[in-house]
């Protein structure tokens, strides 16, 4: 991880911490700021981006003050409003606002777990290419005592990670038509970006993370996999009619960009262009259920998987070009629930 921007926090108050934070990393939170305004500019000209950022803040202070507070401090050591940090801690959310059926070629998750062995937990966390330099990776102690690290984009409070407590959770972006809003009844509910942090901070087992997200109420759709120290492993399908589950069989779990659970199923957006989740998860089932891994390096062999018709291991076809809708796997990341860290690889998992 040598090639990676890290920084640790010091302060377990969030505004401190949001503030120290903000202020080492100022250029680069601008730079993702404005990266997330050319995206949500191009796929909605006519996008209310100020309403968007302001719908976000309200429905993080009312529903997560102490992340409200970080996101000030945050704001305030960068320079930016906290209307702007919260849109980014909102950007699936203000995604599905200016386009809620985006095509979604990202992302893939495995975990394997077995008795005995401590759970292997990797994902490929692809994203636009043109926000290749926008993230690194935080740790920053908790109130509580904790430690937390995450990979994470400048200004977002948290994405994949770990903490110290034996959770480690993992994120795919998910569509569902319930998804879609009508005009003059946008709403904001609770961010996956911001529920990932709280996760982090408040839930040390699978069970206390199941019954949080149980707990809340979504706008947009999305998959959070949870994985324990214990072994146990669960994707929860989030979108705004409820929550679905899905479970390991024989040890692995694999997540992809489409509904694998009866609750969300029937309302799946992610075949509207294409059926390249379909073929990713195919691939990763197949291929680790014939040989179950050892080691996180065989899921990064059998993740290393570049069929045009559903690649797992993503490369820009135009690298240089600054075009939105172009994606690539930016990182590979993986968790070690055990010891409370992990480790990331630039880039797919080919370049292991």
């Amino acid at each position: 991880m040598t090639d990676i921007v890290t920084f640790t926090s010091t302060s377990t108050d969030p505004y401190e911490r949001g503030a120290e934070y903000g202020a080492a990393h100022a250029p680069q939170v601008a730079a993702t700021v404005a990266a997330y305004h050319r995206l949500w500019g191009f796929l909605d000209p006519d996008a209310d981006l100020g309403e968007a950022g302001r719908l976000a803040l309200a429905s993080i202070r009312a529903q997560a003050p102490r992340a409200a507070d970080e996101i000030a401090g945050l704001a305030d050591g960068s320079g930016r409003t906290p209307e702007e940090i919260a849109s980014l801690n909102a950007r699936t959310e203000v995604l599905g606002l200016v386009a809620p059926r985006i095509a979604v070629t990202e992302c893939s998750t495995v975990v394997f777990s077995r008795p005995g062995r401590a759970p292997i937990a990797t994902q490929t966390w692809d994203w636009y290419p043109a926000m290749r330099a926008n993230w690194m990776v935080w740790t920053f102690p908790t109130a509580s005592g904790g430690r937390i690290t995450t990979l994470t984009e400048y200004g977002v409070l948290a994405k994949i990670g770990v903490n110290d407590a034996g959770l480690g959770v993992m994120l795919n972006m998910l569509h569902h038509e319930a998804d879609e809003q009508a005009p003059g009844q946008e709403r904001i509910g609770f961010p996956v970006h911001v529920l990932l942090r709280t996760l982090l901070e408040d839930c040390s087992s699978v069970a206390e993370a199941r019954d949080l997200v149980a707990s809340l109420s979504f706008s947009a759709s999305s998959a959070l996999t949870v994985v324990d120290h214990g072994g146990d492993a669960a994707s929860l399908e989030t979108f705004p009619e409820g929550v679905g589950e899905v479970k390991p069989e024989d040890g692995l779990l694999v997540r992809t960009n489409h509904f694998v659970s009866a609750e969300g199923e029937a309302g799946c957006q992610a075949g509207v262009v294409d059926d390249n989740s379909w073929v990713r998860r195919d691939h990763l089932v197949g291929t680790l259920t014939a040989a179950p891994p050892s080691y996180a390096a065989d899921v990064h062999a059998a993740m290393t998987h570049h069929d045009p018709a559903g690649p797992i291991c993503r490369h820009a076809l135009h690298p240089d070009d600054p075009e939105l809708v172009d994606t690539a796997t930016l990182a590979t990341v993986t968790l070690d629930v055990e010891n409370g860290e992990l480790s990331v690889l630039r880039g797919g998992p080919c370049q292991e």
